[in-house]
């Protein structure tokens, strides 16, 4: 499988459209009545289901994504509209002005905390999730670079003077290590890498203009 950074989902989808995060998880019953659970991902795998209008320009463009990238044999990126960006909330699309450098941690690569150590450069972005005592990260390695903001210590940092980051894998660098304790964060939209989850793509036409018959299902992947 190839994948293609630089290929993006029209951003046209709907309200109607809908994400399920998936999980798998072993569970055993014993004897006793007792049972217990094994969670075999560290991260969720989603599906995509895209509501788009029946009939719209932007649908062209996804037929000659489906054709170029001969259906689902390889993976491009799109938008999880139930969760684009790093706000807890929702957000509407050309808001992202108020995204903050100070939204989510960043995770030291070498510790796992959220804090520099002294010596360690490279961080990886994520999104933090918590319930109660329950927490969750999941990391984020396709940000919208235009959108990306970087904080160390509170204070926004100067994207090549301060700190470079890697659109294709969510790690950032800093200039100079983060001394220890000094807390790291990060603010951005992000895309979710996905494949056409169907062989097939129904394509009608009407009044000149390609249109979907059906909602258009994408799967994440792992890269």
């Amino acid at each position: 499988m190839t994948h293609y950074d630089d290929i993006i989902m029209p951003k046209c989808a709907r309200f109607g459209s809908r994400t399920t995060p998936t999980v798998a998880v072993d569970q055993i019953f014993f004897d006793s009545g007792y049972d217990a659970t094994n969670a075999r991902w560290s991260q969720y795998l989603r599906t995509l289901a895209l509501d788009y209008l029946k009939q719209n320009i932007e649908f062209e463009e996804i037929a000659r994504i489906f054709l170029s990238l001969g259906g689902r044999a390889n993976s491009f990126l799109a938008r999880d509209w139930s969760d684009w960006n790093t706000t807890q909330g929702k957000m509407e699309e050309g808001a992202e002005s108020a995204l903050t450098h100070t939204d989510q941690p960043l995770r030291n690569t070498v510790t796992g905390a959220s804090s520099g150590d002294g010596t360690t450069t490279t961080f990886q972005m994520i999104k933090a999730y918590s319930a109660g005592s329950a927490s969750h990260q999941r990391i984020i390695q396709k940000p919208e670079a235009a959108t990306v903001k970087i904080g160390k210590g509170g204070a926004l940092q100067t994207l090549t003077t301060d700190y470079t980051f890697d659109a294709a894998t969510g790690i950032v660098t800093f200039a100079v290590a983060p001394g220890n304790g000094i807390e790291c964060s990060w603010g951005g939209a992000f895309y979710v890498p996905v494949r056409f989850a169907s062989e097939q793509l129904p394509i009608g036409l009407e009044t000149n203009i390609l249109q979907s018959a059906d909602q258009i299902e994408l799967q994440e992947v792992r890269l």
